[in-house]
């Protein structure tokens, strides 16, 4: 996950200046703790800041990831060129990948673009974004691109008159942070990736007040509750069902508005 023939695990790459550049070179802070070991580096993307934190969890199988930008009115990469622009890549080969979209989940492909709204798996490997939600598949790689910057925006126009407009300025401006997560598996698990994701994107909130707070849970592992809510005097539930061999009353991918007390 960490090393590969062409990418380094966590590695940045972006075209700035018509240069390609990447973060391989930082300087390296390494903290440990009780809950987890902290590692912090700082690099240059060209002329780009970069900030790195990666949080080890010790009791959790999962890697936190954030990255802070502290842009200057850069331009980066080219509007109609995702390798151009500023990708994080790690090593994988690609070989199984799915990726999941809203109420459900797809096999992805290679050298295609994946709006994955939470997670993609390849190989073993899942990657959790944070709203950066476009991906895709190379030769040993699996890429999350998360911005890009520029006045020259159209490619549906003559880049004569492309350079000419002022009106829209879409570079990159201030300090910007980027979140992901990693986590591991032996092979892929759909209930499992979807419930762990779930937890890390939305852990249950808890604050201070008065009176009795209720909690539910569906008990099923290929039902996926979105939403619990009160309605004519019972507790509905609406969610989804991930395909299983195993019977159930709704089919692969039903999505289901029912009384939580009719779940079987």
């Amino acid at each position: 996950m960490l090393s590969g023939d062409e990418y380094l695990g966590g590695e940045i790459r972006a075209r700035i200046a018509d240069s390609w550049v990447n973060n391989r070179s930082a300087t390296i802070r390494y903290f440990t703790g009780q809950v987890c070991n902290i590692l912090i580096r700082n690099a240059m993307l060209g002329v780009i800041p970069v900030k790195e934190t990666y949080y080890f969890f010790k009791n959790v199988s999962s890697i936190k990831v954030e990255l802070e930008f502290d842009f200057n009115c850069n331009e980066v990469g080219n509007m109609w060129i995702d390798e151009s622009k500023i990708n994080i890549f790690y090593p994988n080969k690609g070989a199984e990948v799915y990726h999941d979209i809203p109420f459900g989940y797809v096999k992805g492909k290679r050298d295609k673009p994946m709006f994955a709204t939470n997670w993609l798996y390849s190989d073993g490997l899942v990657y959790v974004n944070r709203g950066t939600v476009k991906h895709w598949i190379g030769s040993g790689m699996i890429a999350n691109m998360v911005a890009w910057g520029s006045n020259h925006y159209s490619n549906r126009v003559s880049w004569d008159v492309c350079i000419a407009k002022s009106d829209q300025d879409i570079r990159l401006y201030g300090k910007q942070k980027v979140e992901y997560d990693l986590i591991p598996y032996d092979g892929f698990d759909a209930a499992k990736i979807i419930s762990d994701v779930e937890n890390i994107t939305a852990p249950v909130f808890i604050t201070q007040g008065k009176g009795e707070k209720s909690f539910y849970q569906i008990n099923n592992k290929d039902i996926v509750p979105t939403a619990f809510y009160f309605k004519e005097g019972d507790i509905w539930v609406r969610g989804y069902k991930i395909p299983s061999p195993d019977k159930s009353q709704f089919r692969d991918f039903e999505i289901f508005n029912v009384k939580s007390k009719d779940i079987k």
